[in-house]
């Protein structure tokens, strides 16, 4: 029982001491007491800190929080860099095709064709070289023979 407080007692001195030595010049410490209300309790200074300035100050100064961000930041960061690095690539054709053809065997006999080809294509690559997409083609022709 006595090594037990006497280990917590050490554990509570350093920063009791680390306490006394703010100095109410520091222009962050005389913030943060403007921002609490001090009572005297028993002889003692005491400050009444509303939970919701704590937590404001637990969330500001997280280092963890802090970390967080970052790692989002990057991360959204390198997601830009992605979808600039591997675009989607939309490709449109038309093609059109004239035939005509005349054969004079035993009696004169021709045959005329037109050809319309229209296509479209959606594709993506991925870093892993892995392409997927889309793509759509109609061919419209006409024929007659003489």
């Amino acid at each position: 029982m006595r090594n037990r407080l006497l280990a917590l007692l050490l554990l509570i001195l350093p920063a009791f001491a680390s306490a006394q030595t703010l100095s109410v010049n520091d222009p962050e410490v005389a913030q943060l007491l403007a921002l609490v209300e001090l009572t005297e309790i028993d002889g003692r200074t005491m400050a009444k800190v509303p939970m919701a300035l704590i937590l404001k100050l637990a969330l500001e100064r997280s280092e963890t929080l802090k970390a967080s961000r970052q790692a989002q930041a990057a991360a959204q960061q390198g997601l830009v860099v992605s979808k600039l690095r591997n675009p989607w690539n939309f490709t449109n054709s038309a093609s059109y095709s004239r035939s005509a053809a005349l054969s004079s065997s035993t009696s004169l006999s021709g045959t005329k064709s037109n050809s319309i080809t229209l296509g479209s294509e959606l594709s993506k690559s991925t870093d892993s070289g892995v392409s997927y997409g889309l793509s759509y083609s109609e061919t419209r022709s006409q024929s007659a023979s003489l």
